[in-house]
This record gives structure tokens, C-alpha cells and sequence, in this order.
């Protein structure tokens, strides 16, 4: 049918906000950023945190594997102590600067490194939180050897003394020939165990395992291990349970093994 004339027309209206609208849904809008943002912002830390966390864990795991092909001593399952760097005695420590200087030697060859930290130089120092959220006691990166590569890892080697486990049911961990800790992003904040520090022991063959992980348990504890509290599942007050919030006096420092055996996620 076609309209002609004064018959009726078709109309339309477009219809607006008023002022009072508009102020209340931006306020709305800036509600729902204050209470997401900072999870966001959070979760997002977490992972960058992981992902350093990752690529130290690989980078010096790779390190002492070419420190150990330079020095003949690659398929030798007792690989540290081939070298000559690692050792029974009380020798193979911070304290002996003949060992200092070999081991510095050595680190220098394989990682790029652009500082050392040796026993009571405190330009490394470094005082940590808890995971909980209080301040450590004690200050790390001053009392051992440490260095810092270019990608701004600081990375912590206490001693070279290896130490055996007899009852030891890990394939992997039969000796314990130092604790190597890092922190993924060096002197910048968080500076908290659990988030940007982490704490490993060192195979004989040269490998990192995390501290009170599996294989720290089997070789610690030995049969047992299972309900060892040298496994993180048993000791909440290392890094909390599998799925849950960590309590409220955790420490943090050997969260890795919780981190490592999610998926590489940092659930907590």
C-alpha cells in the first residue's frame, strides 16, 4: 500500500542518557575495575614469576651440564665430584677461597655473568619476606657465593661439599652437593619466598631438584617419604596443601616443588 497526502507517517526517536544515568554506570564500571584490577595485576605477577622461575630452572640446570662437558666428566653419574669443584670434605666450601675462585672460574665460563658476591660482601645482600608477608632474620647472597647473569638472575651456590644418602630411593638423587637458591628478578621487588626466591639442591650428576619435592623426600627420608615432612604435601608450612591457600606462618622459600608439580602454575 502506497501513503500519500496527509495519511499517517512512519516516525522514530532516538532515546538518551540523562546526566544522572551516566554517573551511575561509570560508577558502577569503576567498582567493578577496583575489584578486579588488582587480581588481575596479581595473576599476571604469578606468572611472570613462573615463567622466570622456568627459564632459571633450565638455564642453570643447562650451565652445570656444560660445566661438566668442559671438564671431561659428561655420563659420569657422579658428575660433581669428577669435576673436581665438588667433594667430601669440608674444604669444598665459601669459606676456602681456593675453592671461591676455582668454582668462580668455572661459573664464569658457562653463564654470563656480570657480578660475584663472595663470603661477607654484602653489595649482594638481600633481606627477604615470608610468604606470609614478615620480614626473614636472616639476610641471603652474602655468605656463600653468588653471581649475577645479564638476564638479571641472582643465583646462590652455598657450598661444593656432597653429602650421600645410603637409604636413598630416587633413581635421580642419591647425593646432595650444595643448595643452589635464586631469585628470578635479583634485586627487584617482591623479595619474597614463594614469589621471586626459590630454593634447590643439587645432584650429584649436576641436576636441580626443589627443595622437600619427591625426589628431595626419597633421597632425604627414603622409604618413607611418602608422610616425611621432607615432602612439601606433608609440611603445610612449607607452601600450604595441594589446592588450598598456604597458612598464615608459611615460609615460601621451597615453594617450587609445589609450583613444579601443579603444571608450573603458582596456585596460591
Amino acid at each position: 500500500m502506497i501513503y500519500s497526502g496527509g495519511g499517517n507517517r512512519l516516525s522514530s526517536s532516538i532515546n538518551g542518557f540523562t546526566l544522572a544515568e551516566v554517573l551511575i554506570t561509570l560508577g558502577v564500571i569503576g567498582v567493578v575495575a577496583a575489584l578486579t584490577i588488582p587480581t588481575l595485576i596479581a595473576n599476571h605477577r604469578k606468572q611472570e614469576y613462573t615463567a622466570r622461575l622456568k627459564k632459571g630452572y633450565t638455564v642453570i640446570n643447562s650451565g652445570f651440564q656444560q660445566l661438566i662437558l668442559n671438564n671431561g666428566c659428561e655420563g659420569n653419574f657422579d658428575a660433581l665430584r669428577c669435576t673436581g669443584l665438588f667433594g667430601d670434605d669440608d674444604s669444598y666450601k665459601a669459606e676456602n677461597p681456593q675453592w671461591v675462585e676455582n668454582i668462580d672460574r668455572e661459573i664464569r665460563k658457562v653463564f654470563n655473568v656480570t657480578k660475584t658476591c663472595k663470603v661477607n660482601d654484602t653489595s649482594c645482600a638481600i633481606q627477604y619476606r615470608y610468604l606470609s608477608g614478615g620480614l626473614t632474620s636472616k639476610l641471603w647472597f652474602n655468605d656463600g657465593y653468588t653471581f649475577i647473569t645479564s638476564d638479571g638472575y641472582m643465583i646462590y651456590l652455598s657450598y661444593g661439599k656432597c653429602t650421600d644418602y645410603p637409604n636413598s630411593i630416587s633413581p635421580k638423587l642419591k647425593s646432595i652437593c650444595g643448595w643452589i637458591s635464586f631469585d628470578v628478578n635479583g634485586f627487584k621487588k617482591p623479595n619474597q619466598y614463594g614469589r621471586d626466591f626459590f630454593e634447590f639442591v643439587i645432584s650429584q650428576s649436576g641436576y636441580l631438584y626443589p627443595a622437600v619435592s619427591v625426589d628431595y623426600a626419597q633421597a632425604v627420608a627414603g622409604e618413607g617419604w611418602e608422610t616425611s615432612t621432607s615432602y612439601w604435601r606433608n609440611s603445610p608450612g612449607q607452601c600450604g596443601k595441594p589446592g588450598e591457600k598456604p597458612p598464615s606462618n608459611a615460609g615460601g622459600s621451597n615453594c617450587a616443588a609445589r609450583i613444579m608439580e601443579n603444571g608450573w602454575k603458582m596456585d596460591y
